[in-house]
């Protein structure tokens, strides 16, 4: 490998079912979650986790508990508050995976970069900005906080789940600025280390990802690159949003699941 694709250590951070309806242009959607559409996507970098982390006992959504695997670094810890229902939760038609094909998103935006890139395509099949709808409540009934499940499981295994809060009601910017931030989090030389010591070729594949994510970065040359190795380039291509799934628990509490896609396929 050469230098440019080794970066050096300054290149680390410090160690620190139930069926919805939709008003579109196009007439009301119903869609009710099939067991395709609510499982996690396969992930090209899935054989890292099961390399660093053998299989655990199965858990409710609603437990965010740490395995005993992770012990090696430092793991965050949820906070102990999921929201509770009132009555049935919607979510923004904006967020939510496409009703007709949950592989094709109605909302196009890499999570790579920045918020305000947001596409959604239009009952006309016309891509227009997102942003005439950032600022609309991203569930309903509004709620002040709420907590994102990555179906990545690298991601919510090694820092929790993503928790989003308001002063009034979480709006559509509030979701995409909070997924966004957490996975641009750089990551730790222990971290990297961790994945590093379950198999080798993982760091060439996760500085591969950095490559990638960088060469598409509207940023001036070499600026991303100096950023160095985020959390996000543990998504290997799968960076294209695929909306948020609503999972509502048996004890009365809901959570969002992130459903994230594979890139080039696109």
């Amino acid at each position: 490998m050469n230098q440019f694709m080794r970066p050096p250590p300054s290149f680390f951070a410090q160690s620190p079912p139930h069926a919805q309806m939709y008003a579109t242009p196009s007439g009301v959607l119903t869609w009710t979650p099939n067991q395709m559409s609510c499982q996690p996507l396969p992930h090209q970098f899935m054989h890292i986790v099961q390399s660093a982390f053998p299989p655990t006992a199965q858990h409710s959504p609603a437990q965010f508990a740490s395995t005993p695997q992770l012990s090696p670094i430092a793991v965050s810890t949820p906070a102990p508050w999921i929201p509770h229902l009132s009555g049935s939760i919607k979510a923004a038609p904006w967020l939510i995976p496409n009703p007709y094909n949950p592989q094709s998103p109605h909302t196009f935006w890499d999570v790579c970069q920045v918020p305000s890139t947001a596409k959604r395509l239009t009952g006309k099949h016309v891509i227009v900005d997102l942003k005439p709808h950032f600022d609309d409540e991203a569930t309903s009934p509004g709620a002040p906080k709420v907590h994102i499940v990555c179906d990545v499981d690298i991601i919510n295994r090694l820092w929790g789940p993503i928790i989003i809060k308001s002063d009034g009601v979480v709006k559509v910017w509030d979701i995409l600025q909070g997924i966004y931030q957490h996975l641009q989090t750089p990551l730790t030389r222990r971290e990297v280390d961790l994945m590093t010591e379950a198999d080798a070729k993982n760091y060439d594949k996760i500085v591969d990802a950095m490559y990638r994510r960088c060469s598409r970065d509207p940023s001036l040359p070499g600026r991303a690159w100096k950023d160095g190795l985020k959390r996000v380039d543990c998504l290997g291509d799968m960076t294209a949003f695929g909306g948020l799934r609503i999972v509502e628990n048996p004890d009365n509490t809901w959570q969002f699941h992130l459903v994230l896609l594979n890139r080039p396929a696109l």
